[in-house]
């Protein structure tokens, strides 16, 4: 570009510039969509495409809930297991005391033991 100025005694000066018009990264074409970098998306597209990531983040929000009901379970029916297992012991340490006196304060430091555990496993469960 080239500019010109003139003065009062009609004396001149140019001075040249170089400009570059650059075309922006992202622009809006009316009813035919945008382009990015020279790229016409349509809309069409653009609506397809943001409706398939919608329905893959949908997906997986499904598949992830799905896995932690599935953990859920499994860790109840452990607890539940857990709990059968405490209350045979417990049934057979009731048995030692009642046939075997001589171990009767070890016997009753294990029940108590076991029935501490098994109170923590249904407030776990409560959970």
């Amino acid at each position: 570009m080239v500019v010109r100025a003139f003065d009062l005694a009609e004396n001149w000066r140019d001075e040249k510039k170089r400009i570059e018009i650059v075309s922006p990264a992202i622009s809006f074409i009316g009813d035919k969509g945008f382009t990015v970098r020279g790229f016409l998306i349509a809309w069409p597209f653009l609506i397809t495409l943001l409706l398939v990531i919608l329905f893959l983040v949908a997906l997986l929000i499904f598949l992830n809930k799905k896995k932690d009901r599935e953990t859920k379970r499994k860790v109840r029916e452990g607890i539940d297991n857990m709990r059968g297992i405490i209350d045979n012991e417990i049934l057979l340490l009731k048995r030692k005391l009642t046939e075997d006196g001589l171990e009767r304060e070890k016997v009753i430091e294990q029940l108590e033991a076991l029935e501490r555990l098994k109170q923590k496993t249904e407030e776990k469960n409560k959970l």
